[in-house]
């Protein structure tokens, strides 16, 4: 059966759902292109995105020391990014690639992003193979990024907090094999300037009549949000 693809300037959700802080992520998205090799998302500077707890338990703050997750230790109800991102997800891939350009004015962005020109930098996030929803898509991240400058010097990010999670028991030691894995595959196509690093999203520029995206009432409420996507089962149910 053919999969049913949206169209361009479509408004659909991200969600980041089966993490084990027990908070699901809504992430408002325009469609830039649904093809059969990859979906590509655009996140307007300004959004609204929002974070919903689907269980009181914190199994993350429990197993993993505070310090250890930096910004992610205690996530705000919602916040608003001040910088445009373009998300190229392929269909048969395991990652996102972020493409980030010059924010808002006064935006403060990461050394990684450093940047005089539009262009800021490109970030990799290793998560899941994303699935469709009624609303949206659904994936479930999985700690480890890559991050990159314009110049697509590179560098691994959160080593240390998927090493914890392994070692505190959250996440399998196969599973982190697997990500290591994507992200090495990942590294090559960097320096190989292989698609999309190959420079062709450096000067891109959205369409002016896409509307604004708003999360839509009820997107926590969609079914899905406390499956890890990795397992495809419930998060906090192990392997026996």
């Amino acid at each position: 059966m053919p999969v049913p693809r949206w169209s361009s300037g479509d408004t659909i959700v991200l969600r980041f759902v089966g993490h084990d802080d027990g908070i699901a992520q809504g992430w408002p998205q325009i469609v830039v292109e649904d093809s059969e090799a990859h979906l590509i998302l655009f996140q307007p500077a300004g959004v609204t995105i929002e974070n919903r707890r689907f269980t009181d338990a914190n199994l993350r703050a429990a197993a993993i020391p505070l310090g250890m997750l930096g910004n992610e230790g205690v996530l705000p109800p919602k916040y608003t990014p001040r910088a445009p991102v373009l998300r190229v997800i392929p269909h048969d891939g395991e990652h996102a690639v972020e493409v980030h350009y010059e924010g808002i004015e006064g935006a403060r962005s990461p050394q990684w992003q450093a940047s005089e020109g539009y262009l800021r930098g490109y970030k990799v996030n290793i998560q899941s193979r994303y699935v469709r929803t009624p609303i949206g898509i659904d994936t479930t991240d999985n700690r480890l990024d890559l991050v990159m400058a314009p110049d697509l010097g590179w560098a691994r990010k959160d080593v240390e907090q998927l090493a914890a999670a392994v070692a505190s028991g959250l996440t399998y030691e196969w599973e982190s094999a697997l990500f290591h894995a994507e992200a090495e595959r990942l590294i090559a196509a960097i320096e190989a300037r292989a698609h999309p690093f190959d420079g062709s999203w450096a000067a891109w520029r959205p369409d002016p009549a896409w509307p604004h995206p708003v999360l839509p009432e009820g997107w926590h409420e969609v079914p899905g949000v406390e499956i890890d996507l990795n397992r495809a089962r419930p998060v906090g149910e192990w392997e026996t």
